[in-house]
């Protein structure tokens, strides 16, 4: 349980140190984005900010760019429990609200589709450009289709 709750954080960590490149970083073009952190192990025991899905449903989305836009949406409005939705696994409240924090200070962000989601059978890539400060960052996001629901591993 301590693993998967430690995991979940990194991947939450992930996006808030992507804004944090993007509101930092100098005027150069960045490098090359680093791809997600792993996921974690699912926690059945984990408070989350929703209940965990059932089986025959599942978290996320029907396709990979109806969760990419929910990515984009999210970061758009700064709002953390959106992004959560988006994760295969339901997160828990400290997480999302230490994400949301993080967004709350990092002052105005754009977030947009920087090219044409990848398919590959039941994974994906999502690829967002964040912009603000004058500096941009593109991230990839990897999906997963699981109960038919494409969603952010982890």
């Amino acid at each position: 349980m301590i693993v998967g709750v430690a995991v979940g954080a990194v991947i939450l960590l992930g996006a808030a140190i992507t804004l944090i490149l993007v509101l930092t970083g100098s005027d150069e073009d960045p490098p090359a984005a680093q791809p997600p952190p792993a996921p974690p192990a699912p926690s059945s025991s984990a408070p989350a900010t929703k209940p965990a899905p059932s089986s025959t449903t599942g978290r996320g989305e029907d396709t990979p760019e109806a969760a990419g836009d929910v990515v984009i949406e999210a970061l758009n409005t700064k709002d953390a429990r959106k992004y959560a939705t988006i994760a295969c696994n339901a997160q828990k409240d400290t997480d999302v609200k230490g994400l949301q924090d993080t967004w709350d200070r990092a002052g105005d962000i754009t977030a947009t589709l920087a090219k044409p989601v990848e398919v590959s059978g039941d994974s994906a890539t999502v690829t967002v450009r964040v912009e603000g400060g004058g500096n941009f960052k593109e991230t990839p996001f990897k999906l997963v289709k699981q109960r038919a629901k494409w969603c952010i591993p982890g």
